[in-house]
């Protein structure tokens, strides 16, 4: 099979309802409830993660690459958004009309608090204001990127003081601030009458490597979820003043793609 839909006009299943089409494609193709695909600044065409049944023709590639549009959760990295989605969006300006972009139910953008390049968040404000379907949003946030600034998380729990000692410490940056930085307030314009989820996406902790007790120092601990939580009430009083009913949920990660509690 090439990796090309051939001229061929019919999909072999196309005598089937949507709903069965579909269901046979999520048999065939999704291992888990949904799949996950990173995007990537300079991917191949077609991008690799279509399904093989995509290539058969030009009608499938369409019935079938829209359905695994829908059931995918895409993630963003914001350093590279300007180039990751321009690519991006040509593949789906391949669809006709805005279906691809539609069809799109599920994003994340990781590091989301990073200090960024105007132009990387402009573009990615952008593609939301095009994709009229989004239903879940997943937004990551780091505690190393949560500090005050002149704070160095390194420098704290690599350090002599005590539990006690930091959490004394003032070492979390001002809601305003992060909210300013960020663009927190262009979230309360995307996905306007499909957006149900907000995700916070959280890496809350930073440990030192403590000696443990009896010996010269425990384990230190920075934790961003104070801050975390301030923002997760910002977020749900501001869609509620829209007249909006979008759950915002913290998510938090402690190891890669394991999502442990939620609140």
């Amino acid at each position: 099979m090439t990796n090309s839909p051939t001229t061929r006009a019919t999909n072999p299943l196309s005598p089937l309802p949507p709903e069965i089409r579909h269901l046979i494609y999520a048999a065939a193709y999704t291992p888990t409830p949904h799949h996950h695909v990173p995007l990537t600044p300079n991917p191949p065409t077609p991008p690799p993660w279509l399904p093989p049944i995509c290539a058969l023709n030009r009608a499938t590639h369409l019935d079938a690459a829209l359905w695994f549009i829908t059931a995918t959760r895409f993630t963003i990295a914001l350093p590279s958004a300007s180039q990751t989605l321009t690519h991006f969006s040509a593949f789906l300006a391949t669809f006709p009309g805005t279906s691809a972009f539609d069809a799109i139910r599920r994003l994340k953008v990781a590091y989301f608090d990073v200090d960024i390049r105007a132009q990387e968040r402009a573009a990615l404000w952008d593609f939301l204001g095009i994709c009229a379907g989004v239903r879940e949003l997943a937004v990551e946030f780091r505690v190393m990127n949560l500090l005050g600034k002149g704070v160095s998380c390194w420098d704290v729990v690599g350090s002599d003081l005590s539990q006690g000692e930091v959490d004394g410490m003032e070492y979390l940056r001002a809601l305003g601030d992060v909210v300013e930085a960020c663009g927190v307030d262009r979230l309360f314009e995307v996905g306007v009458g499909s957006l149900r989820t907000v995700y916070l996406d959280v890496w809350p902790m930073m440990m030192g490597d403590g000696e443990g007790e009896g010996t010269r120092r425990d384990v230190v601990r920075l934790t961003a979820m104070p801050l975390v939580e301030e923002l997760a009430g910002y977020l749900r009083e501001g869609f509620g003043a829209r007249g909006r009913e979008v759950d915002v949920v913290i998510r938090e990660l402690f190891v890669s793609g394991m999502r442990l509690r939620e609140n």
